[in-house]
């Protein structure tokens, strides 16, 4: 035993180990530190009790468990820790119901519900929350604008100056704009706008784009900046007499000056006003130049030809048509206006249609109107004297006679005096009213009205206009005092307006032209040669330019006359050399004849130069978007987008997170979303890739970030959080983004860490002490006449039993019922009750020989006393061999597993006739060697490739050996003395005499 009794001795393949006691230490268990309860290992008042064997352990106060009294008792409601996520679990009062005090972040009864924070949608400005563990993460992202914890802070998207070539930026929330220089243009000025795609180049001129500019590169003849200037060439060119110079294009022509004919220089002199040049009555004035001519009122122009349109100036207001005429015009008003320029809102009432001072008002639509009346009158006009009669009551003999707005009694007609019994002569007084004729008849008279008024007394006027609505045709009837009036529309004429004005009276046509007249106006059809409204204009047929390239148009009437220049001919001097014929212009362009030149016209040929033979480089304004490559063609470009952009630019960033493809709540983060590398270095939420700068070769795709618990490329994948077997004693189930155990019985926390003690929980011990074992269950240390698990039931083991020899009597209990014991038995005796005796008296002619088989590794454990101080005491015998002998009352051992001749010398004084306790060990690598509580260790030498066996010693020889092994023991004498407990490999040796 080399732990010295004082621990349990461990086998290695090499070695051993000594796992020591609490009291000892040291590789063989040989110190002694003192009881182990000195210094009080036990925590919360628990109570420190040490064993036979050195061991301690600690008896907890009420409400403690744990080896060392550590953790405090949980209820059997906690017992298996129903609260989740580091949850702490808690009885109410009473004991009935428990509750969970949950970490930071979680909530539920169980603690089982991770608390999402970014339910109170903390992220302004759209920014997306990715929720964490008590606490979230706002990912605002570039294109909001918009950054800090919370998105509050508005990005000055300008900080980094975007806009190129000295645009001027302007922020905006979520953006930025560039106000670019001129001929500059796109998001961030860096286009250079092509100022040729307006054709701004006059006169067949070529246009070349810059930066912000062009330049017009012009044909002969032409000049400025648009080539719009014709170079005069008249400049340096002198014509002979009577000539002057008249410039053309890209040259000159000298032609004879007005009042001249013929060819220069054979210029005559001719009457200028012959031909009567002066149209519409104009006066011809010649002179030495030519001829003026002196145009009437209404007319202008070099010969009167231009009618001066007097509807240019727009007189007619409100919508009103403007009708030209000769010196002056008419206005055609629509119906909601009136005047002579159509000034005046329509108003029905400025024809005073109320008769008998009547006043007019006018209704909401001006077309409408009513009359009021003076006392007296009623109707629609006020056109009825009111009858006062029909209420009226004269005196006997005397009649009513209606009056305006009275009446009066008289007498009837032919009749006078108070009584109206004298006769009179009606006619004498005149009655009829507005030079009616009086006819005298018995006793009364009539009245011959004229036309226009009725009434007894010819006193009403017959309001024409009621009795026949059509009577003015193409005008307004207004009534008045004994007729009406016809106000005619435009374009006709008469006393009821039925007469249409034939405007071809006053001979508007000019120059023989036929006059068609027309309602409200005329039509000249015109003879050849002229044209205009009155067919005044001498149709200039030079105006079409009708002579081509550049030859001289000179006008006659109905005709013209082309003078060409050297190199054309024909009538329209049409005929012109083709410079084209060799097709100088490439890659499709138009070939343009010139005069003895040409140009070439590139549009929509993808090329330019004078010839269209340079391509056009369409990549030129980058217009690839995105990072992409820009490949030229012809008239085209091709973008090479990367992956995860499409369009025509490469402009469209394809939304791989559209589908939603994170799965278990996760948030999908696009690569190409530049706005998530900028914060790489604020957020350790981000997928690794975003801790990367930002580049288009890894922008295609998209990323997830995964809830606590969840992880895969599309958050597929819930993590087994049971792999790494967090429960230490029990079942781990996993559940998302955690876990949860189930203890097995003996243990609980949360992760089944805590070893119950059971012992402090149950009190299960009767009549002993309680021992709490690892895991689960408890040992009970019963007193000596009591046993069982529980040490509940009295040993009756020891009551009919009896060990010999001294030897003491344990009861026990076997499967709790069947009473057993066992006797510890004294030195030299052993067996179940003591019988065998160990001790042997060897007297130098005898000794003991056994045989014990084991694969590897010898140990023997035996005693002696003697007073002589040499003898042999032991040979062990194998493939090697071992010598134990008393050496001058000192103990020597030899082997052939040594490196030292003189062998290991232990221990004094040995023959002191005290019994002596001896251990010997071999194994692979030591030799121990131990006399009473001395003990000394060597290292053994095995040939390399000696089998496990060598360190076994089959055969033993106590005392002495056989003759034949005489010769291995250098003369010690056979060992004279007792030997007793001698144990061999596990066996008990009995003597055997030789």
């Amino acid at each position: 035993e080399p732990c010295m009794m004082h621990g349990a001795c461990v086998s290695r393949t090499d070695r051993y180990v000594c796992n020591c006691a609490a009291r000892y230490s040291g590789n063989n268990c040989e110190i002694d530190n003192g009881s182990p309860c000195e210094h009080n290992p036990c925590q919360n008042g628990g109570v420190c009790k040490e064993d036979t064997k050195g061991d301690y352990s600690c008896q907890c106060p009420f409400g403690f468990i744990g080896n060392l009294c550590e953790s405090e008792v949980t209820h059997r409601l906690c017992e298996n820790n129903p609260c989740h996520n580091n949850g702490t679990c808690h009885t109410l009062a009473g004991g009935s119901r428990y509750e969970c005090t949950c970490q930071p972040g979680f909530t539920g009864k169980d603690c089982e519900i991770n608390i999402n924070e970014c339910l109170s949608d903390p992220c302004q400005h759209g920014g997306t929350c990715i929720d964490g563990i008590n606490s979230y993460t706002c990912f605002c992202g570039r294109t909001i604008g918009y950054t800090g914890t919370n998105c509050e802070l508005n990005i000055n998207e300008c900080e980094n100056n975007p806009c190129l070539n000295q645009g001027t930026c302007f922020d905006t929330y979520g953006s930025y704009t560039c106000e670019c220089a001129e001929g500059l243009g796109g998001q961030n000025c860096e286009l250079n706008l092509n100022e040729c795609s307006s054709d701004p180049c006059l006169n067949g001129g070529r246009c070349e784009d810059s930066v912000g500019s062009y330049t017009c590169h012009c044909h002969s003849g032409f000049a400025g900046i648009n080539c719009e200037i014709n170079v005069n060439e008249c400049d340096s060119v002198v014509c002979p007499p009577n000539s002057e110079c008249v410039d053309r294009i890209n040259k000159h022509q000298c032609v004879c000056k007005p009042g001249y004919a013929g060819i220069p220089p054979n210029c005559t002199e001719t009457d200028s006003c012959a031909s009567s040049p002066c149209l519409n009555g104009g006066s011809c004035l010649p002179h030495v130049d030519g001829y003026d001519c002196s145009c009437p009122p209404g007319y202008t122009g070099k010969v009167c030809q231009v009618n001066l349109d007097e509807c240019t100036s727009s007189p007619c207001q409100n919508g009103g048509t403007c009708i030209d005429g000769i010196n002056g015009y008419k206005c055609n008003c629509t119906a909601d206006f009136m005047g002579a320029n159509c000034e005046l809102d329509y108003d029905v009432c400025f024809l005073e249609p109320c008769q008998h001072n009547g006043t007019c008002i006018t209704k909401a639509s001006q077309k409408e109107y009513y009359c009021d009346c003076i006392p007296g009158f009623e109707g629609k006009d006020c056109e009825v004297n009111i009858n006062e009669c029909l209420h009226a009551k004269c005196p006997d003999r005397k009649v009513c006679v209606d009056g305006i707005n009275t009446y009066e009694c008289r007498c009837p007609l032919g009749y006078s005096g108070d009584n109206c019994t004298l006769m009179i002569d009606f006619c004498a007084l005149s009655p009829c009213l507005h030079n009616g004729t009086c006819r005298e008849a018995t006793g009364n008279y009539t009245c011959n009205c004229p036309s226009g008024y009725t009434g007894k007394h010819c006193e009403t006027d017959v309001n024409e206009c009621n009795l026949d609505k059509n009577i003015c045709n193409h005008g307004i009837c207004v009534n008045n005092e004994g007729g009406f009036e016809c106000f005619c529309r435009p374009g006709f004429s008469g006393d009821f307006c039925d007469v249409d004005f034939d405007e071809c009276l006053s001979d508007p046509c000019r120059n023989n032209a036929t006059c068609e007249n027309k309602i409200n106006g005329f039509n000249c059809i015109c003879t050849p040669g002229y044209t205009g409204q009155d067919c005044g204009i001498n149709i200039n047929e030079c105006e079409s330019n009708p002579c081509m390239n550049g030859s001289t148009c000179l006008d006659a009437i109905a005709t013209f006359s082309c003078i060409c220049p050297p190199g054309l001919t024909g009538r329209l001097c049409e005929t012109n050399i083709d410079d084209c014929e060799s097709s100088p212009c490439l890659h499709g362009g138009l070939c343009i004849d010139g005069i003895n030149s040409y140009s070439c016209n590139c549009n929509d040929t993808g090329y330019e130069g004078i010839h269209c033979e340079i391509n056009i480089d369409d990549c030129k304004n980058n217009p690839c978007s995105n990072g992409a490559m820009c490949k030229d063609l012809i008239k085209d470009y091709e973008c090479e987008c990367y992956l995860g952009y499409t369009g025509k630019n490469c402009e469209v960033d394809i939304l791989e997170c559209v589908s939603n493809p994170c799965k278990h709540g996760g948030t999908c983060l696009e690569r190409s979303n530049q706005s998530y590398y900028e914060n790489n270095d604020t957020s350790d939420s981000l997928p690794s890739i975003f801790k990367e700068p930002f580049s288009y070769d890894i922008a295609n795709g998209y990323e997830c970030v995964c809830v606590p618990g969840i992880v895969g490329l599309n958050c597929e994948i819930n993590i087994n959080e049971c792999e790494s077997s967090p429960c230490l004693h029990g079942t781990c189930k996993d559940g998302i983004g955690g876990y949860t155990c189930k203890c097995h019985n003996g243990f609980e926390g949360l992760h089944c860490e805590i070893d119950i003690n059971e012992c402090l929980r149950y009190n299960p011990c009767v009549n002993g002490i309680c021992r709490d074992q690892r895991g689960p269950g408890y040992i009970c240390d019963c007193p000596p006449l009591y046993g069982g698990m529980n040490c509940s039931v009295e040993l009756m083991g020891c009551k009919e039993n009896k060990c010999l020899n001294g030897g003491t009597c344990k009861p026990y209990l076997e499967n709790e019922t069947i009473h057993k014991y066992n006797c510890t038995c004294p030195s030299g005796f052993y067996g179940a009750s003591c019988e065998q005796l160990t001790t042997m008296s060897l007297n130098g002619d005898s000794f003991v020989i056994t045989n014990t088989s084991r694969d590897e590794g010898y140990d023997i454990h035996f005693s002696f006393k003697t007073t002589l101080p040499n003898g042999l005491l032991a040979i062990g015998k194998g493939s090697t061999f071992y010598i134990l002998e008393l050496v001058n009352g000192r103990l020597n051992l030899h082997s052939s597993l040594l490196n030292k001749w003189e062998g290991v010398f232990i221990g004094s004084q040995l023959n002191d006739s005290n019994w002596q306790k001896v251990f010997v060990a071999i194994n692979a690598s030591h030799l121990v060697l131990a006399a009473n509580e001395e003990q000394t260790i060597y290292p053994i030498n095995l040939n390399e490739g000696a089998s496990p066996g060598a360190t076994s010693f089959p055969t033993t020889y106590l005392g002495g050996t056989t003759p034949y092994l005489k010769r291995l023991t250098h003369g010690p004498p056979s060992f004279i003395g007792c030997t007793q407990d001698v144990y061999i490999n596990g066996q008990w040796v009995r003597s055997l005499e030789l």
